[in-house]
């Protein structure tokens, strides 16, 4: 069986895993606090719509500039200087919310920004993660990048919502377990990728 065989049957197996994930714990779990599983919602929902403000599409370059990079064996100084985007990105981007909560203070009377904390910490371990994902699956491994993307983030909330429920965490504490599913998903993908691509240390962005 060729790779592209083996990564796809192994891809659809974590897929249907998951929503399993995602319906059992719908159907028979989140009834029992529709609120704090409404929160874990948000939190997640509203940074999937931060992700491209904070990333801008730099993932998407990888894939696009990977083939011009390969002869001159650039793809880990993209790589990285796409890392560096992002966190430069979120950075202005943080000192923009800022001064628009100065000059607007209702701002702060939004569920958005009672939830910032949380909402901007998942949305850049997501736009990191979903670099990792496109880096990786250019070389026909999409496996293990779904397992963290996909899998991570729904046991994550599921984890989070018992801890709250039924094991009697804070809302802060339980919130931020559900964001460190995201902190270790990123972890796993570094370490995935420097075991499967033994990342330099060293940078030159010439390109």
């Amino acid at each position: 069986m060729s790779v592209v065989a083996r990564q796809s049957l192994k891809y659809t197996i974590v897929g249907y895993f998951s929503t399993l994930i995602g319906i059992l714990s719908t159907v028979f779990l989140y009834p029992n606090d529709l609120e704090f599983a409404g929160k874990l919602q948000f939190v997640f929902q509203t940074a999937l719509l931060v992700l491209p403000v904070v990333a801008l599409g730099i993932m998407h370059a990888n894939v696009r500039f990977f083939p011009r990079m390969s002869p001159e064996n650039n793809q880990q100084n993209l790589f990285k200087f796409s890392i560096a985007f992002i966190v430069v990105n979120f950075l202005v981007g943080l000192g923009l919310l800022f001064l628009g909560v100065v000059l607007f203070p209702a701002i702060r009377k939004t569920d958005f920004w009672e939830m910032s904390q949380y909402i901007l910490a998942v949305a850049l371990m997501l736009a990191l993660i979903q670099l990792c994902s496109k880096y990786i699956s250019i070389k026909k491994r999409i496996v293990v990048p779904n397992i963290f993307e996909n899998v991570f983030p729904k046991i994550g909330m599921v984890v989070a919502f018992m801890s709250f429920v039924l094991w009697k965490f804070t809302e802060f504490n339980a919130i931020w377990l559900f964001v460190s599913f995201f902190i270790l998903a990123l972890i796993g993908m570094f370490l995935y990728l420097n075991r499967w691509k033994n990342l330099r240390v060293e940078s030159i962005f010439p390109f």
